[in-house]
């Protein structure tokens, strides 16, 4: 049993790795058609957003990783800063999704506006702090607004799409504290 759950884990991760690496890809095609500069929701964080609350053993820490500095790089984006912003959010987002395990859907958004929020505001101040060039502020409220109401399609998509749903109590029994 150890073992399927084992492969059932190392599956999904891999079905990670391509939905990210296709989310990215999609960001990199120049497909804007229309002349507004309204900023696009951020479809990767709602992903592993949706992904890690749901099975946090599905998002390891060393994807996160580089998933941040790949994105980081290929977005012309300060390497690391955002990385490290996103590790650390994600990391709550880790311990709630593990404590909370019967969260209901308005919760589980309320955390993700939460952690979203802390995210996008210690992104700017960090920007801020070190002087980078950053978008306007009205841009960045935006992006956050978009992608926290985007999140909700994306975690329906996550359940009924890809099937990642929260275990069931006799599973935990068997992989708790594993993989």
């Amino acid at each position: 049993m150890t073992e399927r759950l084992l492969g059932d884990v190392w599956t999904h991760r891999l079905l990670l790795i391509a939905l990210l690496g296709v989310i990215v890809f999609i960001q990199l095609l120049p497909l804007k058609t229309h002349d507004l500069d309204l900023p696009e929701p951020d479809i990767l964080l709602g992903v592993l957003a949706a992904w890690m609350l749901r099975r946090p053993n599905y998002v390891p820490v060393g994807l996160l990783v580089f998933v941040g500095l790949l994105t980081d790089f290929l977005f012309l984006r300060a390497p690391g800063a955002w990385t490290m912003l996103m590790v650390i959010a994600f990391e709550i987002i880790r311990a709630r999704g593990r404590r909370d395990g019967n969260m209901t859907f308005i919760t589980e958004i309320s955390i993700v506006a939460i952690v979203f929020a802390g995210l996008f505001s210690a992104n700017a101040l960090l920007l801020l702090v070190f002087g980078v060039s950053q978008p306007p502020f009205g841009s960045t409220v935006l992006h956050y607004a978009f992608t926290v109401a985007v999140y909700p399609l994306v975690a329906m998509v996550t359940v009924f799409v890809f099937h990642v749903r929260r275990p069931n109590p006799a599973e935990l029994v068997g992989i708790r504290g594993r993989v």
